[in-house]
Formats: C-alpha cells, sequence, structure tokens
C-alpha cells in the first residue's frame, strides 16, 4: 500500500513540476511578446513625436525666414 501511495505521489509531483514548466513557459512569453508590443508602441509614439517637433521646427524657420524678409 505505502509503495502505491508513494508511486502516486512521485506520479503527482512530476505532473506538477511539469505543468510548472509550463506555466512559467507561457508566463514568459507573454512577458516578452508585452514588451515586445510596449517597445513597439513607444518607438512608435518617439517617431510620432519626431516628425510633430521636425514639422514645427520647419514652420519656426519660416516664419523666422518671413518676418526676416518682411523686416528688409
Amino acid at each position: 500500500m505505502q509503495i502505491k501511495i508513494n508511486n502516486y505521489n512521485k506520479k503527482f509531483y512530476n505532473l506538477l513540476n511539469h505543468h510548472k514548466k509550463i506555466y512559467k513557459n507561457i508566463q514568459t512569453n507573454k512577458l516578452l511578446e508585452y514588451k515586445k508590443n510596449y517597445n513597439t508602441i513607444q518607438n512608435n509614439k518617439l517617431l510620432e513625436y519626431e516628425k510633430k517637433f521636425f514639422y514645427l521646427w520647419k514652420v519656426e524657420n519660416f516664419f523666422d525666414f518671413i518676418t526676416l524678409f518682411l523686416k528688409i
């Protein structure tokens, strides 16, 4: 009887460890996927800000140019 119980315990713990490993892998993959998505979003935001800044910089230079031209 004791041998059967020990055998079941081994099987149970093996199964438990196996599922723990699977769960850990899934969580790691989810985390990596989230980080990848987050980085992509941040990069897109950064690019968007750069475009806006560059546009504003061009507009500002354009107005400086016009004011210079008008002063002459």
